[in-house]
């Protein structure tokens, strides 16, 4: 899922978020993140609360 990132509280405005998740420890968030770099994403992982949500 993807959505900018003006929808979730401690982000930068002006990103395109990519969600996955949740994770259960900070390394099964980094191989996601690895695997989503071979298909060209140039991202990093930050945790996030959903504006509105819980």
């Amino acid at each position: 899922m993807s959505d900018y990132s003006y929808a979730y509280k401690g982000m930068a405005p002006d990103f395109m978020v990519t969600i996955t998740g949740p994770h259960l420890s900070v390394s099964a968030a980094n191989v996601e993140l690895q695997r989503a770099r071979r298909c060209g994403i140039n991202g990093y992982i930050k945790r996030a609360t959903l504006v509105g949500g819980e």
